[in-house]
């Protein structure tokens, strides 16, 4: 019984790990956001607006944090990336 329990905790973390968010799905989530709210034009996304952007990788999660304001900007796990500051914008558009 102890053998099975310690076969389903590591075929769980072994899951979080594999279906773990990149940075390009942080990126593309984030970009999502920002044409919706219009802060940039669909189409013409210029990656030195991202420039000032961490990511962190957790192995279970990861995060996406602003270097100049120090907050976590999205997060991720499950393969699922969510925004977590609705109202950021970059410093730089173009």
């Amino acid at each position: 019984m102890k053998k099975l329990m310690i076969f389903i905790l590591l075929a769980g973390v072994g899951y979080l790990f594999y279906t773990n968010p990149t940075r390009e799905a942080h990126l593309a989530a984030l970009t999502d956001e920002l044409v919706d709210r219009q802060v940039i034009p669909a189409g013409e996304v210029n990656p030195v607006i991202f420039s000032d952007l961490d990511y962190f990788n957790f192995f279970i999660g990861s995060s996406l944090k602003d270097t100049e304001k120090m907050e976590i900007i999205s997060y991720g796990y499950l393969g699922r990336v969510k925004i977590a500051d609705d109202e950021w914008k970059p410093k730089r558009l173009h």
